[in-house]
C-alpha cells in the first residue's frame, strides 16, 4: 500500500512541477521569442537598420 501512495505522491508532484514550468516557462518563452524574431527576420532587419540610419542622420543634420 505505501508503494502505491508514494507513486500517487510522485505523479501528483510531476504534474504540479509541469503545470508550474508551464504557467512560468511558457509566457517567459514567448517573450524570448518575440525579442528574438525581429532580429532573426531580414525585413524586419533591414527596416530597423532603415530607422536607425534615419535616425543617424537627422542627429548629423542637427548637429551641424
Amino acid at each position: 500500500m505505501k508503494k502505491i501512495l508514494v507513486l500517487i505522491s510522485d505523479i501528483q508532484m510531476t504534474i504540479i512541477m509541469t503545470i508550474f514550468y508551464l504557467v512560468i516557462l511558457a509566457p517567459f518563452s514567448l517573450f524570448v521569442k518575440s525579442k528574438i524574431k525581429p532580429f532573426k527576420t531580414k525585413k524586419k532587419n533591414s527596416n530597423w537598420e532603415r530607422i536607425h540610419i534615419t535616425s543617424n542622420n537627422k542627429d548629423l543634420m542637427k548637429q551641424y
